[in-house]
């Protein structure tokens, strides 16, 4: 369970580092095109987390009302977290909201680069037409804003329970 709370917090942090770099208006995909398979990195942690979560002794044994997330109980999690995780958590949830404040620019279209030309493809008229090099970068770099914001809360959610099951497992061991 270790390895998947390290993979977690590597996944988490450079999410946070593409979502930071996307802010600044520096477009990482241009470079990095890979960057992308971090989304795959999230559910592969994001799913056992669940799973896990789901037969903890400590789940199963907690009597729950309706703060469930998947009907697992979050109460138990947060009860007595470490304060570096809660930071995680609240940040992550400021970057979703962040980003999601750049939804607007996504509405327009998308963008592509065809032979070192740049193009947006317009929804409400749909008709092509060139655009710079700046613009494509800010469209490209909101849409990494957009989506590498609400990932930082798919990586945040699984670190926080891995840590609290192994906090629990450890303090079973030490009786």
């Amino acid at each position: 369970m270790k390895k998947l709370l390290y993979a977690t917090i590597l996944g988490w942090s450079l999410s946070a580092l593409v979502f930071i770099l996307s802010v600044a208006k520096i477009n990482i995909q241009e470079k990095i095109p890979f960057v992308w398979i971090l989304f795959f990195g999230a559910f592969i942690v994001f799913i056992p987390a669940i799973f896990y979560a789901k037969n903890s002794n400590k789940i199963q044994e907690y009597s729950y009302d309706n703060n469930t997330f998947g009907n697992v109980p979050l109460m138990p999690f947060f009860e007595k977290s470490k304060s570096w995780i809660i930071t995680v958590l609240i940040t992550s949830f400021i970057c979703a909201v962040v980003s999601f404040s750049s939804m607007n620019n996504l509405q327009n279209g998308s963008v592509e680069n065809i032979n070192g030309k740049y193009f947006i493809y317009e929804r409400d008229n749909d008709e092509k037409r060139e655009i710079s090099k700046s613009e494509f970068d800010n469209f490209e770099t909101s849409n990494l804003k957009f989506f590498f914001g609400g990932l930082l809360i798919f990586y945040s959610i699984p670190m926080l329970v891995y840590s609290k099951l192994i906090e629990w497992k450890n303090d079973e061991a030490n009786g």
